[in-house]
């Protein structure tokens, strides 16, 4: 099924870096398993990517598979290349097709299986016996139908419904899950619209124990007292021995945390020093 190259070996670290960083924006759902290759729809087959990097990945499986896994990569990829929302470059593009075109010539079925052109041409010719008395069957069939549901005031409010309802519950298949506080969200959208919080403000918050809440709706560098709850959090969801030694070392132990924060972007410089200043610190 998969062979064990190079590409494999990209791929896999694709869709790792992926598990558990959710990108921003516009993402796809991708089967690290491909279902047609006997994957599932379980969580730990799933990962979201971008459009681009869905599409990476799909080059990169019509790469490291091989067999009928390889024949069924290559269609998947094929389809994708017309999805019509994928930025496909001249020489990709170039590329992809004569791979394509290859592809097709060297397993068309005619080549693969005995006796299937005469089979197409038969059951061809089969398929249009009685077609007429069929397609009036069908005529009538669907009249009659519509004009059942045009008596019926609820039918189209009802199939609106369940349509909503079945993309509820698609979303709840497929939709990454965001725990924040103890709940599961389904989806950056479910958080925001539930609590405000974007994913700009969970990743750079919530991730380091810190609640991003209090910059819900706001612009700007954040106030003095805001640092030092900010400060607080941060200390508080450290391991506690080292919490207790950064608390032993009094203001030295302080002023680690705040260019610890400084540097993985928790705090700028310019909050750092204020919060050096509003705690008599001597800021070098």
């Amino acid at each position: 099924m998969f062979m064990n190259n190079k590409w494999y070996r990209v791929y896999m670290s694709l869709v790792e870096s992926r598990q558990d960083n959710l990108p921003e924006g516009y993402t796809e759902n991708h089967h690290i398993i491909p279902k047609s290759m006997g994957g599932s729809d379980s969580a730990d087959n799933l990962v979201r990517l971008t459009a681009r990097e869905h599409f990476v990945a799909h080059r990169l499986l019509s790469k490291c598979t091989e067999g009928d896994a390889n024949f069924r990569m290559m269609w998947a990829l094929h389809r994708m290349m017309y999805a019509g929302h994928y930025d496909i470059g001249s020489r990709v593009y170039s590329k992809a097709r004569i791979r394509h075109s290859q592809f097709l010539k060297d397993n068309h079925p005619a080549h693969r299986i005995d006796g299937w052109n005469e089979k197409m041409s038969r059951l061809v010719t089969q398929s249009w016996v009685g077609a007429d008395e069929r397609r009036k069957k069908w005529s009538e069939s669907m009249a009659k139908k519509q004009a059942e549901w045009r008596q019926d005031p609820n039918y189209f409010a009802e199939q609106k419904r369940r349509a909503a309802a079945g993309g509820r519950a698609s979303a709840e298949v497929v939709s990454a899950r965001v725990e924040y506080n103890g709940v599961d969200y389904v989806g950056w959208d479910s958080l925001k619209s539930a609590t405000g919080i974007t994913p700009h403000l969970y990743k750079k918050y919530y991730k380091y124990g810190i609640d991003p809440i209090f910059r819900v709706g706001k612009d700007g560098n954040m106030s003095v007292d805001e640092v030092e709850m900010v400060v607080d959090q941060f200390m508080m969801a450290m391991n506690q021995n080292e919490r207790n030694d950064l608390l032993l070392a009094g203001d030295e132990g302080k002023k680690q945390v705040i260019m610890r924060m400084v540097a993985i972007g928790l705090l700028s410089l310019s909050q750092a020093k204020k919060y050096y200043e509003k705690n008599n610190f001597t800021f070098s």
